[in-house]
């Protein structure tokens, strides 16, 4: 069978390619199908694979959730069906064959461009297996794109103060709009100086990273969930060092993938443990609302990510249909 997918040939340049696929490769603890919905990535797809910033070279594959349908399952596979819709990460492609392990089957009545969200809303709960901050103190996250924004709603949801810091008028907007109060261009010192609990750093520009360091408490921490693609600063080191010395700041990486993707019997902490809660939320109605992304036909591919660079795309979150 021919499968259909965006291939990145080189720096800011996507073609619609097709490969064979065959259906004999499913195993037995597979489940396979057509794709329903994917989404961008604004940060690591636009970094990684359109603009290439690492030089890891072309032609490659792309892609950060997906949400499929099941057409055919493995003889192994239990608790999934044919028909059901289920996510995980995944290519932005037509076709899926993904092993039952790596994905999540939605609640009833999920909507499915809705559990996409589940991925970006994972990204900073990584950060709840590693801080010892509790809930009722104060979380200040910098740089309020949908990683963010999911954080905000997230800590909030599980009983931390939530500060926002964006120095883009319209992601504030955005943030305001769903019912955050204290939302702010730049880190608010005059109000919050050595006061907060944990910094979730997501915008991935070090000097938010600095700001992060000088307003936490003594014992503080900050955790550095956007990725530095590149310098942004002539921030020195000594900088850096100086407040994380004097204010025994805890500085750690957020990435999520230094999590197991599943729990295990001594491991209980995991990407899709992260994910299920996530759903649980959107399913509640408590982190998603329908201006929050753009849903465009997967052909319209090149002209999506040129958007997205140029700060042209007015929504959150980008969204391919694969119908």
């Amino acid at each position: 069978m021919k499968n259909t997918y965006l291939n990145f040939t080189k720096k800011k340049t996507i073609e619609i390619s097709e490969e064979e696929l065959s259906l004999e490769s499913i195993g037995e603890n597979d489940v396979a199908g057509k794709t329903v919905f994917s989404m961008i990535s604004a940060g690591t797809e636009i970094n990684a694979c359109f603009l290439d910033v690492f030089d890891w070279g072309y032609p490659r594959k792309a892609g950060y959730t997906v949400v499929f349908q099941v057409e055919h399952k493995g003889s192994k596979v239990q608790g999934i069906e044919i028909g059901d819709l289920v996510f995980c990460m995944a290519p932005h492609q037509s076709y899926q064959i993904k092993n039952c392990q790596a994905v999540l089957k939605l609640p009833e009545g999920l909507l499915p461009e809705h559990a996409l969200f589940a991925r970006l809303a994972g990204v900073s709960m990584a950060t709840l297996s590693r801080t010892s901050v509790t809930p009722g103190e104060r979380v200040l996250i910098t740089g309020l794109g949908t990683v963010g924004l999911m954080a905000m709603h997230i800590y909030s949801h599980l009983g931390y103060e939530v500060i926002g810091v964006d120095p883009d008028s319209e992601r504030r907007k955005t943030a305001e709009a769903s019912g955050f109060t204290e939302v702010y261009e730049k880190v608010p010192f005059d109000k919050y100086d050595k006061t907060i609990g944990l910094a979730l750093e997501c915008s991935g520009n070090e000097a938010a990273v600095l700001d992060c360091c000088n307003i936490v408490r003594p014992h503080g921490e900050v955790s550095v969930v956007g990725v530095p693609w590149k310098p942004y600063t002539d921030i020195t080191a000594y900088s850096l060092l100086h407040p994380i010395f004097y204010n025994y700041v805890r500085v750690y990486s957020g990435w999520e993938n230094d999590l197991p993707l599943e729990n295990s019997k001594f491991v209980h902490e995991s990407m899709n443990k992260n994910y299920r809660l996530a759903m649980k939320l959107i399913h509640e109605g408590k982190l998603i609302r329908n201006d929050l992304y753009t849903i465009k036909p997967y052909t319209e591919a090149q002209q999506a990510y040129e958007d997205i660079l140029d700060k042209k795309e007015k929504t959150l979150a980008t969204i391919f249909s694969w119908d």
